[in-house]
């Protein structure tokens, strides 16, 4: 399978253990004529690769400002700048990107369980500065990593990856949270307790489906009181996502919930609720408004 580029030196059997299910990783394609970063490289391993492509990095970025600089005045007309053309220049430095995140993670996946978590949560910063066409193949490979850690390690990463949800191509959004959210559940109590709250503040990125903000609203039950209280104004903000006819019972859900709570903890989240009654249809607001009302009325008296 080629990891990279065709004349990538990234281990590749390293790479097939680690996807388990045959995730495919990206390939740069070269501009006609032009070499990729990675065919300069020598057979390098380790520490000394990854130096080495730190430096081809730093090397195009800064070739890249000195390019795009203004030309300095001059009297006469001159020729055409022989580095006018930026896009290979950024294509470059894309390629760069893309071969240190994807070695990165491999020297990762050596590493002491602990040390690992904590390095796949910091790869998850760097999705974002990888181009959309790749970003979900990192996703799944750093899930995929993720779910081969002991469950005690795994809530950090799941939850650092929930908020990169909504930077991945809009086609891989709905299957991405579904996988995150499947792992998350498959967590102990105390790693739920850690990844839902994430989870659910990323729930717009599964669409309009009220199942799964129900299978959701569901499991956040299952908390204490302060992880729930962090997780319900994701829930909240997503009733107005919902097709109209589901509204008014995920409301409901909502406020049924918020009554187990200490009063400390209930206004917000019924502050949130209020902002949501004009997202119901017409003809339910009123009865949301009472319902709200008596549930205000009754905090006070507690």
């Amino acid at each position: 399978m080629p990891i990279i580029s065709s004349h990538s030196v990234l281990p590749a059997a390293r790479i097939a253990r680690a996807l388990s299910g045959g995730i495919a990783l990206p390939v740069p394609v070269d501009r006609p004529g032009a070499k990729s970063l990675d065919s300069k490289l020598p057979l390098l391993g380790g520490q000394a690769l990854g130096d080495r492509l730190r430096t081809e990095l730093a090397t195009t970025q800064r070739t890249r400002k000195t390019r795009s600089a203004p030309p300095a005045a001059a009297s006469h007309p001159t020729a055409p700048h022989q580095y006018q053309d930026h896009a290979h220049t950024d294509n470059a430095a894309a390629t760069a990107r893309l071969s240190l995140f994807f070695l990165d993670m491999i020297r990762a996946d050596g590493l002491p369980p602990e040390r690992q978590a904590r390095e796949l949560q910091a790869l998850t910063k760097r999705l974002p500065l990888l181009s959309q066409s790749h970003q979900a193949d990192g996703f799944k490979l750093i899930l995929a990593l993720t779910n081969k850690l002991p469950a005690d390690q795994q809530a950090p990463v799941l939850s650092a990856l929930a908020p990169r949800l909504r930077t991945l191509p809009t086609s891989a959004r709905r299957s991405g949270f579904t996988a995150l959210a499947t792992s998350i559940t498959r967590l102990p109590l105390a790693g739920r307790t850690v990844a839902l709250p994430a989870l659910a503040r990323a729930l717009a990125a599964s669409g309009r489906d009220a199942g799964i903000f129900h299978t959701l609203q569901a499991q956040t039950q299952t908390l204490d009181i302060n992880a729930q209280e962090r997780a319900l104004p994701g829930l909240i903000r997503h009733i107005g996502v919902l097709p109209k006819e589901k509204r008014k019972a995920a409301f409901d859900a909502i406020a049924v919930q918020v009554q187990t709570l200490p009063p400390h903890q209930q206004r917000n989240l019924l502050r949130g609720l209020a902002g949501k009654i004009g997202k119901l249809p017409v003809e339910q607001q009123a009865q949301a408004t009472t319902r709200l009302q008596q549930l205000a009325e009754k905090m006070l008296r507690t």
